[in-house]
C-alpha cells in the first residue's frame, strides 16, 4: 500500500485491498490516534521504513515498525482536543486571509482597469509620489 492520509471510518462498508484497517485496543482515543498518524514525526518513520524504487509500498510488518507515543487516555483527549482547537483556529485564519487576498486583488483590478481609462491622475506634490530614499 502507499502510505498516505488516515481516516476515521464512521460507517460500515467494504475496504478495498490497499488499505490498512486499524481497530483500536481500549485506552487509545480515536481522534489522538488520527492525529498521530497524521503527524510529521510518524509520516517520516513510515516514510524510512517504506520499500519500492519508484512507488513507496509500506506493509503491516514494516508499520509494526513505527514507534508510536500512547500517553494515559485523559491526556489524548486533551491532545486531541487541543489539536482540533488550533486546527479551527487556523482554518478561520486561512479563510480571513484568502478573503483580503481576494479583496485586495478586486481592489488592484479596479484600480489597473481605472489607470488604462485614463481615470488616475498623478499629483507630483503629494507625500505619496515622493521617492523613497
Amino acid at each position: 500500500m502507499s502510505y498516505g492520509k488516515p481516516y476515521i471510518m464512521a460507517i460500515s462498508g467494504y475496504v478495498h485491498d490497499g488499505w490498512f484497517i486499524l481497530r483500536l485496543k481500549d485506552g487509545i482515543d480515536k481522534d489522538y490516534f488520527y492525529h498521530l498518524l497524521s503527524s510529521k514525526l510518524i509520516q517520516d518513520q513510515f516514510a524510512s521504513l517504506a520499500a519500492g524504487a519508484v512507488v513507496k509500498n509500506i506493509s503491516s510488518d514494516l508499520v509494526k515498525q513505527a514507534y508510536l507515543s500512547i500517553p494515559p487516555r485523559r491526556d489524548q483527549e486533551q491532545i486531541a482536543a487541543a489539536i482540533e482547537a488550533l486546527s479551527k483556529e487556523t482554518r478561520q485564519l486561512e479563510y480571513i486571509d484568502e478573503r483580503k487576498l481576494r479583496s485586495l486583488t478586486a481592489l488592484k483590478q479596479a484600480i489597473l482597469q481605472t489607470a488604462f481609462e485614463g481615470g488616475l491622475r498623478i499629483y507630483p506634490d503629494t507625500a505619496l509620489n515622493q521617492a523613497v530614499p
